[in-house]
C-alpha cells in the first residue's frame, strides 16, 4: 500500500484546524486565525513520530504534549485553569468528531486494512474527512451555542407555603 506523506500532513493540518477552531468559537476565545494556523501545523507535525521507533506509551506521552503545545501556540498561557478548558474542549471535540467518523465509515464499509475503510476499492476516509467534519462540528458548535443560550431562561424561585416552610428552587 502506498503512503503519501504530504497528503496526510494536508488531512491532519485540517483536522487540526477544524478542531482548534471549534474551541475557539464554542469557548469564544477570538484568538487571531495566523495563531490557529501555526497551532494546527505543530500539530500536524506528530505524523513523524509514527516514523519513530517509539513505544506506545512514549508515543501517547509525545501526543499529549503536543495537544499541550498546540493549546499554548494557539491561545497562549494564561493560567493553568484556562489552560485546561481548553485542552478539555479539544480532546471532547475530538472524540465526538472521531468517534462519528469512525461509526461513518464501519457503516458505509465492508472491508478494512488497519484503519483504512474500502468500499468497493474506493478509500472513503478522505471523503468523510473533507465532506461530513466540518458539518459535524457545525452542528456541534450550533448545539453548544443553544443549550448555553438554554441557562440564561433559567430563575430562582422562592415558593413560601406557611411562615415556617419555603422552597428555594433553580
Amino acid at each position: 500500500m502506498t503512503i503519501y506523506l504530504d497528503l496526510i500532513l494536508l488531512v491532519n493540518f485540517g483536522f487540526d484546524l477544524l478542531l482548534l477552531l471549534v474551541v475557539d468559537i464554542v469557548l469564544k476565545r477570538h484568538t487571531k486565525f495566523i495563531r490557529l494556523l501555526l497551532g494546527s501545523l505543530f500539530g500536524s507535525l506528530t505524523i513523524f513520530f509514527l516514523f519513530l521507533p517509539l513505544n506506545s506509551f512514549t508515543l501517547f506521552l509525545l501526543k499529549i504534549i503536543t495537544s499541550v503545545m498546540m493549546i499554548i501556540i494557539s491561545f497562549s498561557y494564561q493560567n493553568f485553569k484556562y489552560t485546561l478548558k481548553n485542552l478539555l474542549f479539544l480532546y471532547t471535540t475530538s472524540i465526538l468528531l472521531g468517534g462519528f467518523l469512525y461509526y461513518l465509515n464501519v457503516t458505509f464499509s465492508y472491508k478494512q486494512d488497519g484503519l483504512i475503510f474500502f468500499y468497493e476499492g474506493l478509500s472513503i476516509n478522505y471523503i468523510f474527512l473533507l465532506i461530513f467534519s466540518p458539518i459535524i462540528l457545525y452542528i456541534y458548535i450550533k448545539e453548544t451555542k443553544a443549550l448555553k443560550n438554554n441557562y440564561h431562561y433559567y430563575h430562582d424561585i422562592k415558593i413560601i407555603l406557611s411562615n415556617d416552610y419555603e422552597i428555594n428552587t433553580r
